[in-house]
């Protein structure tokens, strides 16, 4: 299955590289840094503990697991109103409703945070010391009935992830908490900011600052335990250094882009086993 959600650090085009490397596990899988869930939505593991710090899009799967029939409705309300207005208009109403993100509450911010991802470029709404904004507007954002969010499969899909998601557990903890709760047998797939990014900037929580080099201790916790992790990172001197006591597969994503061009960056998947 495909994610629902768009994102910055999406890995659904690195997973030719990711997947064949996941070994056979009889335990529990864990992703303490979710996000889209690319790799957990072409697994779809049996047993599965998510995780992410950032509340709103926690909420949004929690609100697939528990309520997809409301969001199909609330889309279709949106797609009435919003898509027969001019360009100016409807980039004028995202940034009013990602303006007053915090005045919304419950399944209504929810709903309202999901459907404003699809307003940017770059797929990221952001906080920044109290003032949200939109990263990177679309200049011609929901200009068409097949944009992702508006098909039939979109809708098709989060009913059917209803039904798959009815045991997983869905959490909004700090990842080592969630790492805590792992034992031998289960895997752990990593996707942790990359060590080039100073802050965890897609997230808005209060003291979110993250640093990679504290993810050591918890990586010798689970070497300890005898759970097999993967992490994928930047790759870089530091990266290198940092973890060099485990395995290393580089590889090249294409799929980034600034402004302007294409970009590529050589990234790395680093395994205990």
């Amino acid at each position: 299955m495909k994610t629902f959600i768009r994102r910055p650090g999406n890995k659904s085009k690195h997973l030719r590289h990711i997947i064949p490397k996941i070994p056979d596990f009889p335990g529990t899988y864990y992703e303490p840094f979710l996000g889209t869930g690319a790799v957990y939505l072409h697994l779809l593991p049996k047993k599965a503990v998510l995780n992410d710090l950032n509340k709103d899009i926690v909420n949004i799967w929690k609100l697939v697991k528990s309520d997809p029939e409301l969001i199909i409705k609330e889309i279709d309300k949106f797609k009435k109103v919003f898509l027969p207005k001019s360009n100016e208009m409807k980039l004028k109403q995202c940034k009013d409703i990602v303006s007053k993100m915090d005045t919304y509450t419950g399944d209504k911010r929810t709903i309202n945070y999901l459907l404003m991802i699809y307003c940017s470029f770059n797929n990221s709404i952001i906080n920044n010391n109290g003032e949200w904004y939109i990263s990177g507007l679309c200049n011609n954002i929901y200009s068409r009935l097949n944009s992702h969010i508006f098909t039939e499969n979109y809708k098709l899909k989060i009913l059917e992830l209803q039904n798959i998601l009815k045991n997983v557990k869905i959490e909004n903890k700090d990842y080592s908490k969630v790492l805590d709760k792992t034992k031998k047998g289960d895997f752990v797939f990593l996707d942790p900011p990359y060590i080039e990014e100073k802050k965890y900037v897609f997230n808005y929580n209060e003291n979110e600052d993250f640093n990679i080099k504290s993810i050591q201790e918890e990586l010798k916790k689970l070497d300890i335990k005898g759970v097999k992790w993967m992490m994928t990172q930047i790759d870089n001197d530091e990266v290198r250094n940092i973890f060099k006591k485990y395995k290393f597969k580089e590889y090249n994503n294409n799929s980034n882009f600034s402004s302007i061009k294409k970009v590529d960056k050589k990234e790395v998947i680093i395994t205990n086993y």
